[in-house]
């Protein structure tokens, strides 16, 4: 689309009014000596030459401009510069939105048309100027991609619900635009219902969850992997993220539940609660340690039921993240106690405590314990 001239048909005239017989008009890229074609007619085409010659009464042809500004010069017949204007617009911007959504901006030349984005873009500055592109995302963000035992195979099969999530590097974002279900006992290979263990043979002990990305493709995908820091990533799979972890034992994945808690945190459930610690006049008064079933390369924050029973003396029993000072149990003075029982008793509670990053917590008792268990219901995790 072309645009006609703020004068629908130029007379030239010198500075004395005279009229110019043969006039030549010049047109360039602004700021430039390059010349910029002009057009007989609305449609573009075709194109005059340039310089555009008045007729012997001075009356140049309809003249119409295409895209951006133009620099034009005004000389006479004889080639002597008359008049210069560095800055004539071109097409409108009414003429070049052809398509809904479209917008007109402004670049270092002139006017331009940028299309309608791609759906979910947001139109941004870059600091020169507008374009379309990704909505900008907070570092570690993650919704969604909460997991769970699939029901083909729940035995061996993890299934992942929709969600995003930027990588580990802050770079990307990934999106799981429909769940996907992987394979822990198959070598991995892209789609639904296809394998996804990253190397070697599934077997007994901790696997993380890994949301992939391919950047020439744009496919995201699932990997499983042992490692929580570097698992092996399929060819040409660059971008990854951290969502998850499991426990297989017997040769299954153990039975859980995953929820999405506030900010993209994920709530694990044991559908069988884990008696992780049962220890028969075992905890004393020296602190010890005992790794529960969570993830253990981590921080979480563990959800116990606990229980110390004696048939003797009452006891107060600590169970703490073995970062926190190491102190005695009391009832009264801090760091006071989790479990308390009076004598021949026994005492149960449900609590929270935050994990090492090794998954384990800590534990003292006010004298021996006849009997100290310690029960995991599950964990909640960030997922930062």
């Amino acid at each position: 689309m072309a645009n006609l001239m703020p004068v629908p048909r130029l007379v030239a005239v010198d500075g004395n009014g005279h009229v110019m017989p043969g006039a030549l008009l010049y047109f360039y890229v602004t700021g430039t000596t390059t010349p910029k074609a002009v057009y007989a007619n609305a449609g573009g085409s075709p194109e005059l030459s340039n310089p555009v010659e008045a007729d012997a009464n001075g009356l140049f042809p309809a003249i119409y401009l295409g895209s951006g500004n133009y620099k034009v010069i005004l000389k006479t017949a004889l080639d002597v510069e008359v008049w210069t204007t560095e800055e004539m617009s071109g097409t409108t911007g009414a003429d070049t939105l052809t398509t809904r959504g479209d917008l007109l901006t402004r670049d270092a030349i002139g006017y331009k048309r940028i299309p309608i984005g791609t759906s979910g873009y947001v139109f941004r500055s870059n600091g020169l100027e507008g374009e379309w592109g990704q909505e900008l995302t907070p570092y570690m963000h993650i919704n969604g991609l909460t997991y769970q035992n699939s029901g083909d195979d729940p035995s061996n099969d993890i299934t992942v619900a929709i969600g995003s999530a930027m990588d580990a590097s802050g770079a990307k974002l990934l999106v799981l635009g429909s769940a996907l279900t992987k394979q822990i006992n198959a070598g991995w290979a892209a789609g639904n219902v296809q394998g996804g263990l990253d190397t070697g043979n599934s077997v007994d002990g901790d696997y993380y969850i890994w949301l992939i990305h391919r950047a020439d493709t744009g496919v995201t995908d699932v990997l499983f992997s042992a490692s929580a820091t570097a698992p092996t990533m399929p060819a040409n799979y660059t971008y990854k993220r951290l969502i998850g972890w499991l426990k297989r034992s017997g040769g299954v994945n153990v039975a859980f539940k995953t929820y999405e808690v506030a900010g993209g945190g994920l709530e694990f459930a044991w559908v069988t609660p884990r008696r992780d610690v049962n220890l028969a006049t075992t905890l004393t008064t020296s602190r010890r340690t005992d790794v529960l079933s969570v993830p253990q390369a981590y921080s979480v924050v563990a959800h116990i039921r606990g229980e110390a029973s004696n048939s003797g003396t009452g006891v107060a029993v600590t169970v703490a993240n073995p970062d926190e000072t190491d102190a005695a149990p009391s009832v009264t003075d801090t760091p006071l106690a989790v479990l308390y029982n009076a004598a021949a008793n026994q005492a149960i509670s449900q609590f929270s405590v935050r994990t090492n990053a090794s998954g384990a917590v800590a534990s003292r008792a006010s004298n021996t314990v006849d009997l100290y268990v310690l029960v995991t219901l599950g964990f909640t995790w960030g997922r930062r």
